[in-house]
């Protein structure tokens, strides 16, 4: 019944503490996401045969007064009701992305004396430091954290990742040398959702014994950054100015290198300038694969997508690509600005689609 640190948290259900001493309340928060969420299935897991089974689970996105929202009192009158066949409610809200002060009264007013026999889970993913402030200053909070457990989950670092991702596996059977583990964050980045994903795959590979080394997780696991970066590269080369942001966003948030990415651009822009020009003059597709003698499928997009490309394009988008990589190396610019100036140069307006 207090502010608990995130891994002592973790830990406390990955031993099944969580089960044997339920409380009423637990309310999750922080800039990341996917760690909430994941804490937020377990403590599902955990208490869902303990107050009855699936039919007294219940998940609300939103609390608030729109369209697809749920009435923060009407959550409130849920958790209160006793279902008929004995047992209470289990409730997770969110995650939310900011608390109103219209929902802050009545969850505060049921956290002063929350149902014994309901769980309450809310979560809320919020990182700008003022709604950090206004959440830990608020009356809910106070008393979630007098009645109920209190947990804020920051991003983690990568050293930490790594042991995260070895104590997950260990939890499914697998145990993995450091330096395996390390590999897995390299290529996940920062993406905790994804890591997860990965983990689970990671396991069920080694069929949930044995140990995993570098080599098994270069088996069983795809280059996810590349395969991320290829996301970036199609959406710049077909013109959507919004995917090329948000994907481009992922990427350097979850620890891609600047310089591959560009590298990867220049490549693929080279190959639908090759396309545009060889469809200019008639040629075949099979002509087109033979002269850039790499598999046709890899190929594919570039053949199908270059009409939209002209040699004048394709130049503007180098000159913008080798810009950004000036600005970087000699004028130091930040990796970001220089990457999101080049899409504005790259992506003329005249070539730009929704």
């Amino acid at each position: 019944m207090a502010r608990i640190a995130a891994s002592e948290f973790e830990k406390a259900l990955a031993k099944g503490s969580i089960s044997k001493n339920p409380l009423p309340l637990y309310f999750l928060y922080g800039p990341d996401a996917s760690r909430i969420h994941a804490a937020a299935e377990d403590i599902k897991k955990s208490l869902k045969e303990k107050t009855g089974g699936p039919e007294n689970y219940f998940r609300i996105m939103n609390l608030g007064d729109g369209p697809d929202d749920t009435s923060v009192r009407e959550a409130i009158a849920g958790l209160n009701t006793v279902s008929m066949f004995g047992g209470g409610k289990l409730l997770w809200v969110g995650p939310m992305s900011s608390l109103p002060k219209q929902i802050i009264e009545p969850l505060a007013a049921y956290a002063q004396d929350p149902n014994p026999q309901s769980t309450l889970v809310m979560t809320a993913a919020v990182e700008r430091k003022d709604q950090l402030k206004a959440v830990e200053s608020s009356s809910f909070y106070a008393a979630a954290e007098k009645n109920g457990a209190v947990v804020r989950f920051e991003k983690m670092r990568e050293k930490d990742l790594a042991l995260w991702v070895s104590k997950k596996l260990v939890e499914l059977g697998v145990k993995v040398k450091p330096e395996a583990a390390a590999q897995m964050v390299e290529f996940c980045g920062k993406d905790m959702a994804r890591l997860g994903m990965e983990i689970e795959k990671a396991a069920a590979w080694a069929g949930y014994k044995g140990s995993l080394s570098s080599l098994d997780v270069e088996e069983s696991m795809v280059d996810l950054r590349m395969e991320k970066v290829w996301g970036f590269t199609d959406a710049f080369c077909s013109g959507n100015l919004v995917r090329s942001h948000a994907t481009l966003r992922d990427l350097l948030d979850n620890g891609s290198e600047p310089q591959v990415i560009l590298k990867t651009l220049t490549l693929e822009v080279m190959k639908f300038a090759a396309a545009a020009d060889m469809k200019s003059r008639s040629g075949a597709q099979e002509e087109f694969c033979a002269l850039m003698g790499e598999n046709p499928y890899a190929l594919r997009a570039a053949w199908e997508k270059g009409k939209m490309w002209t040699t004048q394009r394709a130049q503007t988008a180098l000159k913008a690509i080798l810009k950004a990589q000036m600005d970087m190396m000699i004028a130091g610019a930040p990796a970001d600005a220089a990457l999101e100036a080049m899409l504005l140069q790259g992506i003329p307006k005249i070539s730009r689609k929704a």
